[in-house]
Formats: C-alpha cells, sequence, structure tokens
C-alpha cells in the first residue's frame, strides 16, 4: 500500500503514513468543490478508526480531537463563537506575513477589537491565537507562538471550495 510518491515519504495510493500523538496512523481526506469534505483516520495499533463526513472547516481538529479523547489526551473542540481577549494580545498579530501568493506579504492591522487583513478582512477571536472571518466563517486564522512565545507564522485555513492551509511566516 505504501509507495514513495513525488518528495513525500509518507503517502502512497491516497493514503498519508505518520503519526498522530506519537502512535503511527494512517489517514486519507478528501473533498468535494462546493464544500463537502472527508477524512479518516485509524491508528491500527490502538483500534481506533475515525471517519467524519461534513461542510465544515474543522474536520481536521475534529479528528484530532476525537483520537485524542479515545487516548486520554487533552482535546479542544474549535468555536465559532467570537470571544473578548486581553487587548494588548492584538499588538502580538500586527505584522506583515510572507507568502508567495501575496505579493508584498500578507498584512494583518489592530481595528478596535478585531484584526483587519490587506484583502480587507475583518477577523474575530475565537480563542487565543485564533481569529474567523464573520462573514466567511469557513475561514480560520490561527497564529502560531515559537518556543519564546512570539507570533511566528500564521496559518490561513478554509475549505467550502478548495481546502488549503497556507503557512506565513512573519516579516514584521
Amino acid at each position: 500500500m505504501r509507495q514513495q510518491y513525488s518528495n513525500q515519504e509518507n503517502y502512497g495510493y491516497g493514503c498519508s503514513v505518520g503519526e498522530t500523538f506519537g502512535e503511527k496512523s494512517v489517514q486519507h481526506g478528501g473533498l468535494l468543490s462546493n464544500g463537502f469534505k472527508s477524512i479518516a483516520l485509524t491508528i491500527p495499533s490502538k483500534k481506533i478508526y475515525v471517519v467524519i463526513l461534513g461542510n465544515m472547516c474543522w474536520l481536521n481538529e475534529l479528528c484530532d480531537d476525537l483520537v485524542a479523547i479515545a487516548l486520554g489526551k487533552n482535546y479542544h473542540i474549535p468555536s465559532e463563537e467570537v470571544i473578548e481577549i486581553d487587548s494588548a494580545l492584538y499588538d502580538d498579530y500586527v505584522g506583515i506575513y510572507n507568502h508567495p501568493e501575496f505579493e508584498g506579504g500578507y498584512k494583518v492591522k489592530k481595528l478596535g477589537k478585531a484584526l483587519c487583513t490587506s484583502d480587507g478582512r475583518a477577523l474575530y477571536p475565537v480563542q487565543k491565537d485564533e481569529f474567523i472571518d464573520l462573514e466567511r466563517k469557513n475561514m480560520l486564522y490561527k497564529f502560531v507562538r515559537n518556543e519564546s512565545g512570539a507570533v511566528g507564522l500564521l496559518k490561513i485555513q478554509g475549505c467550502g471550495g478548495a481546502y488549503f492551509v497556507k503557512g506565513c511566516s512573519k516579516k514584521i
């Protein structure tokens, strides 16, 4: 079943072979352009098999959470409910994030109790370091902190059309 595909050694016949919570796992996902998405993951050694079909953004995170519950690990269910965060945190997210698809970088500015992006999106917090666009709830903006606690990466994750994760490193 496992065959090297391109430069990805953990991929073969549509399945990714890797580790989930330190356990060897096999997973496969898919989507249709109109927003339907699926993911299947198994951890054979623990006799865990999770299959999720849906039309929401958070399937990968939900799958991880279900596996975490089965393994007795910590989990976090994603939310679409806007929360209030410490206003000082907004300064951590402000900056320009590098990505080849964003000429001049992807800019994030503070906008009251929200963030504003270079493409005009207003982002609202659903938890510390995670924001959504209330007009397009199928987009999740995750700010990733480095070892010293500084924000160094922005992951823009979307679905409901093309599913993607764009990792943008912080420049300023």
